[in-house]
C-alpha cells in the first residue's frame, strides 16, 4: 500500500496535505474486510461540517436500521474503529494493541503530540456546535444527526490515529509494526475525517491549512488555524475557539472582555488587550505585593466572601535584557491564591513555602 510504520513521520499526519481517494478507499476496503464486512459505498465530502450534514440526510433516507447494524457489528474497538459518545469526549482507543516483549522508548514530543491530537478533534466538535448556534440550517442537521445516531458516533480522523499511536508509545506496548494495522496510517495520510457504517463510509478531504503552537495545540493568532477546501474552518488560539473578530485591532474592548462568559477566551482577550492596560482600566484590586511580585484580583476585592473572577500576578524578570531593561510578565493564576508568593510558586508547580526566588533560573 506504500504506507508503513518504519518510515512514518506521523507528525505529518497532523498537518495539512493532499488527499488521495484511491489510497483511502483501498485502506477502508481492507479495514472492512478485516471486520468481516463487504466493501462499503464511499461518499466523499469536503469537510467535517459537510460530513455531519451529509450523514444526517443519509440516515434520514435509509432509516434507523442502518445505525443499529453499524453499532452491532462495526463499532467494535477490537476491529480498529474509534467510537465516541457524541460530543461528550469519551473515546475508545481505535487500535488492537497486543503486548510485546520489546518496548519503544518514547521521544519527548510524544506526550505533547498526544494531548494536542486529542484536543484537536474535540475542538472541532465544539466548533461544529458553535456553528449551529448561528446557522439554523446546520443546527437542524446536527439536531437530526443527534437524534438519528442515538448518541454513539463512529468516526475517526488523523488526530485519532496519532492519539492512538502516541498512547502505544507512551505505554511501551511494543514495536509499532507488530501491534498496529498500517491501513489506518494509509487512511490517515490520505483522508481527513471518516464515519464508518455497515455498507457506508463517509470520508472527508484533508484540510488545506492547519497550524499549531509548540504544544501541538491548534493555534493561529492572525486568522483560522484550520481550513478546508469548502472554506469551512475555525479560529483557534492556544487550543481555544475564538470568534472571527478576535483578530481585528479594535474589536477587543473593555466592555467586550467583561461580557465574555468563557474565562479562557477572556484570558486570551486580556493578553491581546494588554494585561497592564486591562488591570488599570477595569479597576482591579492589588491583593498582595512582596519580593516575588504583585497579585491582582479582577472582579472582586479582599474581604469579600466570593472568589474573584480572575487573578493575575505581575513579575519582573530577574535578569536584564540586552538593552538593560527587565521584562515584566503578567501571569494568569487560580483565583484561590492569596499571596504573590503563592501565585508565583503555583506557576512553577510548587507550594508557597518551597518557592525561593533567589535560586530561580
Amino acid at each position: 500500500m506504500g504506507f508503513g510504520l518504519s518510515s512514518l513521520d506521523y507528525d505529518d499526519l497532523m498537518r495539512a496535505g493532499p488527499s488521495d481517494t484511491d489510497v483511502a478507499e483501498e485502506a477502508l476496503r481492507g479495514i472492512y474486510a478485516g471486520a468481516g464486512l463487504d466493501t462499503p459505498e464511499f461518499v466523499w465530502v469536503s469537510s467535517p461540517r459537510d460530513g455531519f450534514a451529509r450523514i444526517a440526510g443519509l440516515f434520514e433516507e435509509r432509516g434507523p436500521e442502518m445505525r443499529r447494524r453499524a453499532i452491532r457489528r462495526i463499532l467494535d474497538p477490537g476491529k480498529g474503529v474509534c467510537v465516541c459518545r457524541w460530543c461528550r469526549g469519551v473515546a475508545v482507543n481505535p487500535f488492537l494493541v497486543p503486548k510485546q516483549e520489546t518496548y519503544v522508548r518514547p521521544d519527548p514530543n510524544v506526550e505533547r503530540r498526544q494531548r494536542g491530537a486529542a484536543q484537536a478533534w474535540r475542538t472541532v466538535l465544539r466548533g461544529l456546535w458553535r456553528d449551529a448556534k448561528v446557522d439554523s440550517d446546520f443546527s437542524s442537521h446536527l439536531r437530526k444527526f443527534d437524534e438519528l445516531v442515538g448518541g454513539s458516533l463512529p468516526f475517526g480522523n488523523p488526530w485519532t490515529v496519532v492519539e492512538g499511536l502516541s498512547q502505544m508509545m507512551r505505554r511501551g506496548d511494543g514495536p509499532l509494526d507488530k501491534g498496529f494495522d498500517p491501513r489506518w496510517v494509509a487512511l490517515a495520510a490520505s483522508a481527513g475525517w471518516w464515519w464508518l457504517y455497515e455498507g457506508l463510509a463517509v470520508v472527508s478531504l484533508r484540510p488545506i491549512f492547519v497550524a499549531y503552537d509548540s504544544e501541538w495545540r491548534l493555534h493561529c493568532d492572525s486568522g483560522p488555524a484550520l481550513r478546508y477546501v469548502d472554506g469551512w474552518g475555525m479560529n483557534v488560539v492556544e487550543g481555544t475557539l475564538v470568534w472571527a473578530r478576535f483578530f481585528e485591532p479594535d474589536a477587543i474592548t473593555l466592555e467586550v472582555i467583561r461580557s465574555e462568559e468563557n474565562l479562557e477566551v477572556r484570558r486570551l482577550m486580556i493578553d491581546r488587550y494588554g494585561p497592564e492596560r486591562y488591570v488599570a482600566d477595569c479597576g482591579a484590586t492589588l491583593v498582595d505585593s512582596d519580593e516575588c511580585g504583585e497579585l491582582w484580583w479582577i472582579g472582586s476585592a479582599p474581604g469579600r466572601r466570593r472568589l474573584p473572577e480572575m487573578a493575575m500576578v505581575k513579575v519582573v524578570d530577574a535578569t536584564p535584557g540586552p538593552d538593560g531593561r527587565r521584562r515584566v510578565y503578567w501571569l494568569h493564576v487560580p483565583p484561590t491564591v492569596r499571596t504573590a508568593r503563592e501565585a508565583v510558586a503555583w506557576t512553577f508547580g510548587l507550594p508557597a513555602d518551597s518557592y525561593r526566588p533567589e535560586v530561580e533560573t
